[in-house]
């Protein structure tokens, strides 16, 4: 027999895969104890074991044995936490036992109290329900670390009411530890030095990687050893990206990092990449050449490059590189040695412009920064000099752009841009005239977007009409409102006491979602919808998530739900399409096994109890032959199942029937009805 338990998707991880196989003596046989680095983690029910002081509460109770063997040995009894001191020392406690893990601050604790206290189920945490630690610390894991290594277990798990009641027995399968972690091969992606901070970034094609251990080696002497840098995961589309920022570090070092991935219990995958950075951050630090220049050499067939070398010794050498257009195309042209002082190139064309920038090469195959790009023509007649202090910023309504006149003799200025990934420049300008030393130009195009980053260059223009190279180009988005795609195909449905809403991943059709907003409204009934609509959704759901239950609903009732998208330009879509569900009430069930016996002077009727949740009581009606039924009075929940009617004539027929009614005042239909002459 197969039985399937379905919970929240959020903490699948968890208990989806708890899935019954097969039944023993009993005991439900479930896969939920995993081997961790430090012990078998067990999961027990959602339900978190709040003790009482009115009514009915639970307790588990954990028990192992070897595989091996068929005594059953009692670990320990579990109960939740009394307050929220308690749980905060049992977090604190348990995280020195699992310090991999990160956990939050008192405000995070704060709200795990009280949604524990308020639903008393672990899964109404969400994120936090993946974390071992809470669900240890309230008390719907326990971890067994008095179990010894590569010895296989089995676990039993008792669920067990304040009265003495079993209400579950859960079985594990047998289980040792430590236990095995399989992630994707962990690649380097990048590596930077900023200012006695090494930054690192590994890629990797796993979806998940809950925690990783770091470790180093300083100026490549032996042996690694385990660091706590600021560490972080993020996830694209297809891949995780790991970052990693070490800041305790020695100038002029050398270090070697690589990175063990780890599962939620501990257990370790294969070690990433090696990766080798040197704490002397080159593209600051590297002195490049200055009094750069680039002539033309009509008596040499070419360019003459020149440059000020300055003593450095981490640069080994100065690279060239040139292209025939501003942007784009830059190919190496030579590399030389750090303490060379020109070069002449003489692959040209006459009358055409050629651009340049110098690159400084370090001891460990590092980069500098790119010198500013320069250019040269061998020709005759020299072209102007470009703006050099191009500067944008981004408006309400489109880019505004600012640099100052640096010849005398420039007649105007023409701007380009592009937003394409080629980053072609185009024209956008017609002469911008010279006539001030701070130049302005206003971009209000129609077609620009704040979902985009533009390129901008400027060209000047002498009074011989000769233009020059671009300038440097400038990056800007302008600061336009934006507004992301309506989410689409909005489905809903009623799963108990929740509804659930489902709608397209806008994610993957325009980048720049941030999350949605679901909102709901109540209708009436006459069928309109009454007051505003309200955010269901305490934090934005985030954009991979394009689904969400909504717990707060109440049966009887009826829902409008829509669903809006955010973008990270903090732009809000239209509302969605509208979907309606109706959460229906619980019919009321009528009492059975009514009966009638005549004692001493009246008759007595009895049946038996309907049990439903919100019964408030019973109705005990009476009526004869062509006479309409009248009520004879009511029994409350939890008195005698019993009602004497006194009110009786001898010789009369008489017929009783008994309805159940709610506490909201539901009645149910009549139950079966008695008939007895008195």
């Amino acid at each position: 027999m197969k039985n399937k338990i379905k919970l929240s998707s959020l903490i699948i991880i968890f208990f989806s895969i708890l899935t019954c196989q097969e039944i023993f003596s009993q005991s439900l046989i479930m896969n939920n104890a995993f081997g961790g680095k430090k012990g078998i983690f067990i999961y027990f029910d959602k339900n978190i074991p709040f003790k009482s002081n009115e009514g009915e509460w639970f307790y588990y109770k954990i028990e192992r044995r070897r595989e091996d063997t068929k005594n059953w040995q009692t670990l320990d009894t579990i109960i939740a936490p009394s307050n929220f001191t308690e749980l905060k020392n049992r977090v604190n406690s348990f995280h020195s036992k699992l310090s991999y893990l990160t956990i939050g601050n008192n405000e995070t604790l704060n709200k795990i109290w009280n949604i524990s206290k308020k639903y008393k189920v672990i899964d109404s945490l969400y994120y936090y329900a993946q974390i071992p630690v809470y669900g240890l610390a309230l008390g719907t894991i326990y971890l067994d670390t008095s179990a010894k290594e590569n010895i296989s277990y089995e676990y039993r798990y008792l669920k067990i009411s304040n009265t003495g009641k079993v209400l579950r027995s859960i079985r594990t399968f047998a289980v040792q530890y430590p236990g095995k972690a399989s992630f994707k091969k962990i690649t380097k992606k990048a590596s930077r030095v900023d200012k006695n901070k090494i930054f690192i970034q590994w890629v990797t094609g796993s979806k998940k990687m809950p925690v990783f251990q770091v470790l180093r080696e300083e100026n490549l002497r032996p042996p690694y050893k385990l660091i706590t840098p600021v560490k972080g995961i993020n996830a694209d589309k297809d891949s995780l990206n790991i970052f990693v920022r070490d800041t305790l570090v020695n100038p002029e070092s050398i270090y070697r990092y690589y990175i063990i991935p780890e599962d939620i219990f501990g257990n370790a995958g294969d070690n990433s990449d090696t990766v080798i950075v040197g704490n002397y951050n080159f593209r600051e630090v590297a002195a490049l050449p200055d009094s750069i220049k680039a002539e033309n050499a009509p008596l040499s067939g070419g360019i003459k490059l020149s440059w000020r070398p300055k003593k450095d010794p981490s640069v080994r050498f100065i690279d060239i590189y040139k292209s025939a257009k501003y942007d784009t195309g830059y190919v190496r042209l030579v590399s030389l040695s750090a303490n060379q002082t020109s070069y002449l190139d003489q692959d040209v064309n006459p009358n055409v412009t050629y651009y340049y920038y110098l690159l400084a090469e370090g001891q460990l195959g590092e980069t500098s920064t790119k010198s500013p790009r320069f250019f040269g023509v061998y020709a005759d007649t020299e072209a102007p000099f470009p703006p050099l202090d191009v500067n944008g910023d981004g408006t309400k309504n489109g880019v505004k752009l600012q640099w100052t006149r640096n010849e005398s003799f420039t007649r105007g200025y023409y701007v380009f841009r592009s937003s394409s990934v080629d980053g072609k420049l185009e024209q956008i300008s017609q002469l911008i005239p010279a006539k001030d030393s701070l130049i302005t130009y206003v971009d209000n195009d129609s077609t620009l977007s704040g979902q985009v980053t533009y390129a901008y260059a400027v060209k000047a223009e002498n009074t011989s009409y000769v233009k020059s190279v671009f300038s440097d180009t400038v990056y800007v988005r302008p600061a336009i409102s934006t507004k992301p795609l309506t989410p689409t195909d909005i489905k809903a449905m009623v799963n108990g006491n929740s509804a659930s809403v489902f709608w397209d991943d806008m994610s993957a059709l325009q980048d720049g979602i941030d999350g949605y907003d679901l909102l709901r409204k109540e209708i009436n009934k006459n069928g309109k919808s009454a007051g505003d609509y309200v955010v269901v959704n305490d934090t934005i759901i985030p954009p991979y998530q394009n689904h969400f239950t909504d717990t707060k609903v109440e049966r009887g009732k009826k829902y409008l739900y829509s669903v809006r998208s955010k973008d990270i330009f903090n732009g809000t879509s239209d509302l969605s399409n509208p979907v309606i569900i109706e959460v229906k009430k619980n019919p009321v069930i009528p009492p059975a096994g009514i009966a009638a016996r005549k004692i001493s002077g009246e008759i007595e009727i009895s049946w038996d109890g309907a049990g439903q949740e919100d019964l408030a009581g019973y109705k005990v009606y009476r009526y004869e032959r062509g006479k309409r039924p009248a009520l004879l009075g009511t029994v409350k929940n939890g008195s005698e199942l019993l009602f004497k009617d006194k009110k009786t004539i001898k010789s009369h027929l008489y017929f009783y029937y008994v309805t159940s009614y709610l506490l909201n005042g539901d009645e149910s239909n009549p139950g079966s009805e008695v008939g007895i002459r008195f």
